[in-house]
């Protein structure tokens, strides 16, 4: 998959729209602010036509025993091993937003709240026994692009240490998951299920207290208010594997394009459009002719185009109705 250099697309743009000057960084200021609004929009038209390749991505996250909802922008892993002895020569690393934390010393820990102790001392907030499972619980001190959490050996540990609180070695450590636009599919991999999303009215009323109920593997999702809730609630550290569609971040000159190059002449179409009810509003003739080429390379490339549907379904529908025995057909086939 080729994908062109924002510069490129620039120097394009500058080409198609009569003002090719060149050293002018205010106008080169410009169109990188008309494109960064043109592929938001091309990508909502990738969406609504169901052009997924470019456009989804998929990460995991640990859900929180006791915990209704997950902030997935936040750094948060558990542990799976409730109890803890340490020995001589103990230690642990952490990272943390940025700043590592080396050889914290465990040695002496009997217990996992000891642990909790011995990196609270070294940085506060972080570390907690998980009330439901009882397991080592690390947290972030912030969300966003920022916000990660790792845990490893310490460089001077007599043996493998970490693997005693987190014998998983995936779990080990996580980053804030920032670019959710829409939800596409949540899963979980060892009870293999879908985990199904429900308008969040509906989600209320079927737990409206989330303490009522729980489970290892919630059966239902919802998003609000920039959570991911799960009911029943969740008393498990399971993993969770989110599909999804992008959020796109501002590009700069040195960034390349988030699509295919196929649809570079869209995104230029779509600036052009953009860049005309800036310059002037009053051209409604112009508008309105770059509107119908924008419109026209929407419906060639996307819209109307041809579609793989071996690997892709309308969204809304459930692809696998496209499988297994048909409706025979009737009518009369006796003659010829």
């Amino acid at each position: 998959m080729s994908k062109t250099a924002v510069s490129t697309i620039i120097s394009r743009m500058k080409l198609r729209y009569d003002y090719n000057i060149t050293g002018d960084a205010d106008l080169d200021a410009l169109m990188l602010d008309i494109l960064n609004e043109a592929t938001k929009q091309v990508k909502q038209f990738l969406y609504d036509g169901g052009v997924m390749q470019d456009i989804t991505a998929q990460a995991s996250f640990q859900i929180i025993p006791g915990q209704e909802y997950r902030d997935i922008t936040k750094a948060v892993i558990i542990g799976d091993t409730a109890s803890f002895t340490g020995i001589a020569g103990d230690t642990i690393d952490l990272h943390v937003d940025g700043t590592d934390y080396a050889d914290i010393d465990i040695s002496g820990a009997t217990d996992i709240d000891d642990v909790v102790t011995a990196i609270e001392a070294v940085i506060a907030g972080v570390a907690s026994n998980n009330a439901t499972t009882g397991t080592l619980q690390l947290s972030s001190l912030t969300t966003g692009s920022t916000s990660i959490v790792t845990i490893a050996d310490g460089t001077t540990t007599a043996q493998t240490v970490v693997g005693d609180l987190f014998s998983n070695s995936d779990d080990r450590t996580a980053s804030g998951i920032t670019d959710v636009d829409y939800i596409i599919s949540l899963t979980e991999r060892v009870n293999q299920k879908t985990i199904e999303l429900i308008p969040w009215q509906t989600f209320r009323k079927f737990y409206p207290k989330p303490s009522s109920n729980s489970t290892t593997s919630p059966d239902f999702a919802s998003r609000n208010a920039g959570r991911i809730y799960f009911g029943p609630q969740p008393s498990s550290y399971t993993r969770i594997y989110i599909d999804y569609v992008k959020l796109l971040t501002a590009m700069t000159s040195a960034s390349t394009m988030p699509f295919d190059e196929k649809y570079d002449m869209l995104a230029i179409a779509q600036g052009r459009y953009e860049y005309l009810l800036w310059q002037d509003p009053s051209n409604r003739q112009s508008i309105a002719s770059a509107r119908e080429v924008r419109d026209l390379l929407k419906a060639e490339l996307i819209t109307l185009a041809a579609k793989d549907m071996r690997v892709m379904a309308p969204l809304g529908r459930d692809f696998s109705e496209l499988w297994g025995p048909q409706a025979p057909e009737t009518g009369d086939f006796s003659a010829g």
